[in-house]
């Protein structure tokens, strides 16, 4: 059940991230009822850590919520 809580939010962000590729951050957050601050954190975390952006945040995500 965690695991998919995990999974669920990782996708959430990812949907997210993608959507800002093409709008503002600030369209972004209005799209997804969440802060222009959180949009821009989920997309600079993703740039700085590349493809192990994912695997760190289920990681992180799982050791939160266990």
């Amino acid at each position: 059940h965690l695991h998919k809580d995990v999974e669920h939010i990782v996708q959430a962000q990812e949907e997210v991230r993608k959507y800002a590729l093409d709008h503002t951050f600030k369209e972004t957050a209005k799209k997804f009822g969440i802060h222009h601050s959180t949009v821009s954190g989920w997309v600079k975390a993703r740039e700085r850590v590349g493809g192990l952006g994912l695997l760190k945040c289920k990681i992180f995500l799982f050791m939160y919520l266990h």
